[in-house]
């Protein structure tokens, strides 16, 4: 859901010329580099946010940066979603680039934009970016950032017409609750590596702070919890809007 709340913001924000550059190539299934075609799945225009987790393991440590919370947070040169995003920017800038490897390279921005706007996709605690942290039940800390804070439930995939109503819904709840206007300076960063810098941070700052191993979070923990990704999912479609309004002119 967080992916495809970032890819329908982001679509919110996007110009007309690269709307209909966006919906061209997601119309296209073919992904040469991955040497899987799209499905039912994540073959529209925001599940196919979703389509760089359907084909896991393929590209599969290329998902996170994870910089250690105990170092100065200098970003290990790679490979990683950063590296990964810029090489598939670069993709995207390229006339020379076939449709099927741009349609391919879309998707990947689509869902690295998102990626990097999780804090634990940005930093490890010696745990794998949270997946070792265990909460109460089967649940990790990084399934519960993932899912906003348990804001965020799965949604049936294909999109039906409820579906598609429903994320077109909280996207514009969460446009009116992080308007543009007051995050215009944040959104014009259009650098994945100072992305990925204010998720380390905020991992310092908020993640680990108040929550202990094998316990279920607080409610007050929960509310940070849901409060920042809410505002990451809204700053990463606005972020993946400004992206490809300067690619699709």
């Amino acid at each position: 859901m967080g992916h495809m709340l970032v890819a329908r913001v982001a679509w919110d924000n996007l110009t007309p010329t690269a709307r209909a550059a966006v919906e061209k190539l997601n119309n296209n299934p073919h992904n040469p580099g991955a040497g899987k075609d799209c499905t039912d799945q994540d073959n529209d225009v925001f599940t196919a946010a979703v389509w760089m987790d359907d084909v896991r393991p393929t590209y599969h440590d290329l998902h996170y940066v994870n910089t250690p919370i105990d170092s100065d947070g200098t970003i290990a040169p790679g490979p990683n979603s950063i590296t990964f995003l810029n090489q598939n920017l670069g993709v995207l800038r390229d006339p020379k680039a076939s449709d099927d490897q741009k349609a391919e390279a879309l998707r990947i921005t689509e869902h690295l934009v998102g990626d990097l706007h999780q804090p634990l996709h940005n930093a490890d605690n010696h745990d794998h970016g949270g997946n070792g942290f265990k909460l109460n039940g089967h649940e990790n800390l990084h399934t519960f950032w993932d899912s906003g804070g348990k804001q965020w439930n799965n949604i049936k995939r294909p999109l039906d017409a409820g579906g598609k109503d429903q994320i077109a819904k909280m996207a514009a709840l969460l446009e009116k609750q992080y308007p543009m206007d007051k995050y215009r300076i944040d959104a014009s960063n259009l650098k994945p590596e100072d992305w990925s810098r204010e998720g380390w941070e905020m991992t310092k700052s908020d993640v680990y702070q108040g929550v202990t191993q094998g316990e279920a979070p607080s409610a007050e923990y929960t509310e940070r919890a849901r409060n920042d990704m809410s505002r990451e999912a809204a700053l990463g479609g606005y972020r993946l809007a400004g992206l490809l309004n300067e690619i699709f002119v």
